[in-house]
């Protein structure tokens, strides 16, 4: 059977849940080299897939230019977060776990509202020690397995550190 075929379906079939890149290898019996291979090529020659690394996993995405087209088909909906909300996912991203009383600093603002907002919507959780962190949803939207495959996420995450310990004063 054609590789890049197998690839291609089983990203397709992960949804958004992504392919482990090492289990892909192994069963594709492939190397790292030729794996990045079979994805450039789906990339350049598939008008409406694209295949995407994002830390271990590879994803499949629908081309942006369908957007519109599946919006108006209902197979995909927008939630737009308003600017508390993606405030507040990010500072939960990047802190993962953090209290409550740490997102209210960083934010200046008290967050009650918008903390059970994203529980509600299913992007954070709460750990079993009163602390936030992402949840299985929200990492998968994102496409990542981990917060520390955030962009620029050590470094954030310092600034975020440095800003707390004022609290801790």
């Amino acid at each position: 059977m054609n590789l890049k075929r197998q690839l291609k379906a089983a990203c397709i079939a992960s949804a958004d849940k992504g392919i482990n890149v090492s289990k892909i290898l192994d069963i594709l019996q492939i190397n790292l080299t030729e794996l990045l291979q079979l994805v450039d090529e789906i990339n350049q020659e598939d008008d409406v897939i694209q295949l995407k690394f994002t830390g271990k996993k590879i994803f499949a995405n629908i081309k942006a230019e369908y957007f519109d087209l599946l919006k108006k088909l209902d197979l995909i909906s927008e939630t737009k977060l308003s600017p508390s909300l993606q405030e507040t996912l990010a500072i939960v991203a990047y802190l993962s776990p953090c209290k409550k009383s740490e997102i209210d600093f960083i934010r200046g603002v008290e967050s009650s509202h918008t903390i059970l907002s994203l529980m509600n919507l299913g992007y954070i959780q709460k750990t079993g020690d009163d602390q936030y962190e992402l949840s299985e949803k929200a990492l998968s939207h994102m496409q990542i397995t981990e917060p520390s495959e955030l962009p620029n996420y050590d470094l954030i995450r310092s600034e975020f550190q440095v800003k707390l310990q004022n609290l801790k004063l």
